[in-house]
């Protein structure tokens, strides 16, 4: 879970989001000498023992959620995000039937990628697809974060080309009872709405009319983390420099980010330093603070992960030597360092509410240099998911109360992958526990206290959505495969996989900052 309502939501979502990496980037290669874990890292270098004699796993029910009439759909996170609740309710992006006329324009931050077709959010309940519109004009949205009763947040396009990044402005809104909203900006010509609770709480970024050369997402003009409540859009402020944004927020209000806490460049980085924070909403006379949250070391924060009911909150960000990224864990007080397998990064991409987190963290060697394994850090260990066979590399994505796990295993060069279960140190392919079908799960994003589970598969060449619904022996449709194997991924798809899979997930500076 990523939190409460997923760190997105709140109430009690699930799981996480990975972060897109950086094709452009000029930052400097990640070394792959291996390191060993950070004096203050959770479990030290502790490794599970060997998978325990499982069970019988769950079987399960594969739900294709369909589209608009377009050939895809998708759920996959282009950032941190929020994909189904608890109540089995899941948002994402849907293709119409209708063409983009802007698709070499779209906006950066449109978390899947252009495929020639109108992409409308979606909200899916019940078995049925409801399309939650979009703007008004030729123009897409997406459905980022579901909340506990079902209230979404994403974004929108306008149709106006923005002049400071020629692409078609987005707009951070908002779907409740009444309908679409648009939430609008500070000043300036962006927004993008993060995360949603049940109360309706909206977090995100807007940008201001003040010019600034180090933007987030490359908008030109100073990025600032918002708080819209009650009708009204409000900057959260900063922790000492330009920008901020905010990435969760809990059922009680309190919201997860990252802030610049200097307008100082950093000559080791070329950019501003910055911290992670907690806007705790019960400080400064009920008005709200930002805490800053410090550092494991550097100053760079590649992405946030997720928000439990306690504050706890997960993320990523270098060490000193601005070269390597651990995941970390705000536990109330502090940064802890989450160390990794022996290799140079990790990063956290769930919490739950009792403080377990999946992610993933490398280890030493298994693809030309250093290698993803899936993780599970619970209770000071570090407990290694492993892979599934025919793949070399993994990562958890999301958690549940029970500690169940569900993320991707993926060959070295990416090319093929399928989607996992994991649990009771026992690593299932999903693949395996739903009956025969055309349609392969490649990536599982999500899984909520029900044990239902969100993520993408590939049918006829497509990207389509899914959810896997537990099921027992009686039930229709309820049965197991064979011996699956990991699909091949179709182009595009593997484009957007290329993206997810990074071994360094910089996210919301690589739309804006250059390394």
């Amino acid at each position: 879970m990523k939190g409460s309502h997923f760190v997105f939501g709140f109430a009690v979502v699930l799981s996480s989001a990975l972060i897109p990496a950086c094709g452009q980037s000029s930052m400097p290669q990640l070394t792959q000498s291996a390191i060993a874990p950070a004096p203050n890292a959770v479990g030290g270098s502790r490794v599970a023992d060997k998978p325990q004699t499982p069970g019988r796993p769950a079987r399960y029910i594969l739900k294709d959620l369909g589209t608009f009439g377009g050939p895809s759909s998708y759920i996959q996170p282009d950032g941190t995000t929020i994909f189904e609740n608890r109540s089995g309710t899941v948002v994402g992006a849907a293709d119409t039937s209708n063409s983009d006329p802007y698709a070499s324009q779209e906006n950066a931050l449109f978390p899947v990628p252009p495929d020639g077709y109108i992409q409308h959010a979606f909200l899916w309940r019940k078995g049925k697809l409801s399309d939650l519109g979009a703007l008004p004009g030729t123009t897409i949205s997406y459905a980022a974060s579901v909340s506990a009763n079902d209230l979404a947040a994403g974004i929108s396009t306008n149709g106006v080309v923005d002049p400071l990044t020629n692409l078609i402005e987005g707009r951070a809104v908002f779907w409740g009872r009444d309908g679409l909203r648009n939430l609008g900006t500070l000043g300036g010509r962006e927004s993008y709405s993060f995360a949603v609770n049940s109360r309706g709480d909206v977090v995100g970024a807007a940008s201001n009319s003040m010019p600034n050369s180090y933007s987030y997402f490359g908008w030109g003009a100073q990025t600032r983390a918002f708080r819209w409540a009650h009708g009204e859009m409000k900057d959260l402020g900063t922790l000492g420099g330009s920008n901020a944004i905010a990435l969760y927020v809990n059922e009680s209000g309190q919201i997860a980010g990252l802030s610049d806490t200097s307008t100082m460049v950093n000559p080791k980085t070329g950019i501003p330093p910055m911290h992670p924070f907690l806007w705790e909403p019960r400080l400064n006379h009920g008005t709200g603070r930002m805490i800053d949250a410090g550092t494991i070391g550097g100053t760079i924060v590649n992405s946030i992960g997720g928000i439990n009911e306690r504050g706890e909150f997960i993320g990523q960000m270098s060490l000193a030597d601005e070269q390597k990224f651990h995941a970390f864990k705000w536990n109330g007080s502090r940064l802890v360092d989450l160390g990794t397998f022996g290799g140079p990064n990790s990063n956290a991409f769930a919490v739950n509410g009792a403080g377990s987190i999946a992610g993933e963290a490398d280890s030493p060697s298994g693809c030309s240099g250093p290698a993803q394994r899936g993780v599970l850090w619970r209770h000071g260990a570090k407990i290694d998911l492993g892979v599934i066979r025919g793949t070399a590399e993994s990562v958890g994505n999301g958690i549940n109360a029970g500690d169940q796990i569900v993320g991707y295993s993926f060959t070295c060069d990416r090319s093929s992958a399928t989607a996992f279960l994991s649990e009771k140190g026992h690593l299932y392919d999903l693949n395996s526990l739903i009956a025969p079908t055309s349609l392969y799960v490649y990536y599982a994003l999500e899984i909520n206290d029900r044990g239902e589970i969100s993520g993408d598969g590939i049918l006829n060449g497509e990207n389509h959505a899914v959810v896997l619904v537990p099921c027992s022996d009686g039930n229709r449709g309820c049965g197991v495969a064979g011996n699956p194997r990991p699909v091949a991924l179709p182009p595009r798809a593997r484009q957007a996989f290329m993206r997810l899979s990074s071994p360094y997930h910089i996210h919301w500076l690589a739309q804006g900052r250059s390394y």
